[in-house]
């Protein structure tokens, strides 16, 4: 599975829309490193459809928004198999 649909899962477990997340994360004003920009809607849109990778400094902030520990990967498949 990959992380983008592991965070859809979440996004499922946490009965939050993406809309919902997207504002969540926006809100905690996320630097990328390779712009020192704020990601876009849009932006966080293609990265929860898969149609770009997730950027790895990325992560602390989804994981805060989705109040899980910063390994995704396994924290995401702990979740799955409880629900």
């Amino acid at each position: 599975m990959e992380t983008f649909e592991r965070i859809n899962q979440l996004l499922k477990i946490n009965k939050l829309s993406k809309k919902e997340f997207s504002k969540k994360l926006l809100a905690l004003e996320p630097k990328l490193k390779n712009t020192g920009e704020i990601p876009s809607e849009n932006t966080i849109y293609a990265y929860l459809n898969g149609r770009i990778g997730i950027k790895i400094e990325l992560i602390p902030y989804i994981a805060e928004v989705l109040k899980v520990p910063e390994q995704l990967n396994n924290t995401i498949d702990e979740l799955i198999e409880t629900e």
